[in-house]
């Protein structure tokens, strides 16, 4: 199983038992991991709008069947572009996400 894949099935679980904040700081958690857990950066889609996709369509059990098709395009690239599990055993990779999960969540790309 890929992260990605493992990621919706978690954002799903977590849907019914909490908040509509706590689903928004899951999400958020989910895309600086998600992004951390990719083979190769973007190229083909600005890094603004890969992580608006997997926050706001594919770590949202409501809204991920309404995506637009930029954004199946999107989460389709970043189904296939992500890391297996096994990732989590690479000490390397786990203090990427680490990392990612230490900085702030921006929604602007970089000047």
């Amino acid at each position: 199983m890929n992260w990605y894949d493992f990621a919706v099935q978690f954002a799903d679980a977590q849907w019914r038992q909490t908040a509509g904040n706590s689903r928004k700081n899951t999400a958020k958690a989910l895309t600086m991991a998600t992004v951390a857990l990719l083979r190769t950066p973007p190229t083909g889609f600005r890094p603004v709008d890969v992580r608006t996709a997997l926050r706001e369509f594919a770590f949202n059990t409501r809204r991920r069947e309404e995506a637009p098709p930029e954004v199946v395009t999107i989460l389709k690239w970043v189904e296939r572009n992500t890391l297996s599990m096994a990732a989590r055993e690479d000490p390397g990779k786990l203090d990427e996400v680490l990392a990612c999960a230490g900085a702030p969540f921006a929604d602007a790309d970089p000047p």
